[in-house]
């Protein structure tokens, strides 16, 4: 073998070395960025999973406890409809003691007659952490609610 043959070996040895090093290097390039990627999404799934088993509890003063129905004018048991939901309507106590109008929906309501007469009915309202409302739990003097059943 000629000298220049030997050299042109060596040097396409070494050409070939460098490929696949480069190559092994790219492909833990590539691993590292999916599992960058993986991290990312299960730390965002787990927050999501966070926000949505978070709860939060507001206590609400309520006043004048209406029933409404701003489009037939129609009501049942202390409840109207607004686009087919049923609501309750009335007003709610701001820290400056003002009123606010204010509405929670009866489906995700429980009423609680287990309030003293005369005392101040309040809603609380359960929301998870993205604010939407899960529940409510109005607390109302007893026989408040009348009817026939």
């Amino acid at each position: 073998m000629k000298k220049k043959d030997k050299i042109l070996s060596i040097v396409e040895v070494v050409i070939d070395t460098i490929l696949l090093v480069l190559l092994l290097l790219l492909g833990v390039w590539v691993i590292y960025n999916a599992v960058k990627c993986m991290c990312a999404v299960v730390t965002g799934m787990q927050d999501i999973q966070r926000l949505e088993n978070e709860r939060n509890i507001e206590k609400i003063e309520l006043y004048s406890i209406e029933n409404t129905d701003t489009i037939s004018g129609s009501f049942f048991l202390g409840s109207g409809t607004i686009n087919e939901t049923k609501y309750y309507c009335c007003y709610r106590k701001l820290d400056d003691g003002g009123l606010q109008y204010y509405e929670f929906e009866v489906d995700k309501t429980t009423v609680y007659e287990t309030l003293q007469s005369g005392s101040q009915a309040y809603v609380e309202v359960v929301t998870n952490g993205y604010g939407s409302i899960i529940e409510c739990k109005l607390y109302v003097p007893k026989d408040t609610i009348v009817g026939e059943w």
